[in-house]
């Protein structure tokens, strides 16, 4: 875990053991700072004595984390979908369009899960190789509100060449876009907060590279045989 994560962790758990103790003395009038400092010491003396229960409560806390992103990722209905829109199972990925191994495995990936029947796919833009990325990333969104977000997706992970924002306009009109409204679109707050949150649930779930997907409650970054291990992933889902 990164040292700084730990730190933002481990203090949240300590103000938690912190409130936890003065809840009782503040349930019948506000606490002086003598008692505030007094509780404070206790809380410290007691954590170094046993150190074990910060790992234990940073453990937990991480899995709740975990899950609530994961349950986050499943409820959000303004994501776009490819494969059976109300599939019991669902691939999310986290991508990027500047990623060679996400735009190698990207056709096969649809077509693969498409072909299950069962499955819906969510995608997750997660920009992190640079503004052509951002600027792309947008695009995206904002081709999902002319309802030619796959048509887009598939053009942008099948352009070849150094992205840049010329050829994401040239590949928007190439799919039939409405150009003007896709550049109106992409500078929306909605658009903005859709991409903070795929960053948010990213942090949550430790992803830090693309491409990852979130299968079940299992987080898979991206490796040799990625489609296979997906569908094995889901053949463990079907069967429990």
């Amino acid at each position: 875990m990164p040292k700084a994560r730990f730190r933002s962790l481990a203090a949240s758990v300590c103000a938690g053991l912190a409130l936890m103790l003065s809840t009782p003395a503040a349930a019948d009038e506000t606490m002086t700072e003598a008692e505030t400092e007094a509780i404070e010491r206790v809380v410290r003396g007691y954590l170094l004595e046993h150190p074990e229960i910060i790992i234990e409560a940073l453990q937990v806390l991480e899995t709740r984390n975990r899950q609530q992103a994961i349950d986050a990722l499943l409820a959000d209905k303004a994501a776009p979908v490819a494969g059976n829109p109300e599939g019991p199972l669902t691939v999310v990925e986290f991508f990027d369009y500047q990623c060679p191994y996400c735009k190698t495995i990207a056709a096969d990936m649809i077509e693969t899960l498409e072909a299950e029947g069962d499955v819906r796919i969510v995608f997750k833009e997660f920009p992190i190789l640079g503004q052509a990325s951002e600027y792309a990333a947008k695009a995206a969104l904002a081709a999902h509100r002319q309802g030619k977000y796959l048509e887009f997706h598939q053009a942008l992970m099948a352009a070849r060449g150094k992205l840049n924002e010329r050829m994401v306009i040239e590949e928007a009109r190439r799919v039939g876009l409405d150009v003007e409204r896709l550049q109106a679109d992409m500078d929306s707050p909605e658009i903005a907060a859709a991409l903070e949150r795929n960053h948010e649930l990213a942090t949550a779930l430790q992803v830090n590279g693309t491409p990852a997907f979130v299968v079940g409650k299992t987080v898979v970054p991206g490796q040799a045989n990625m489609i296979n291990l997906i569908q094995q992933l889901l053949e463990a889902e079907r069967s429990s």
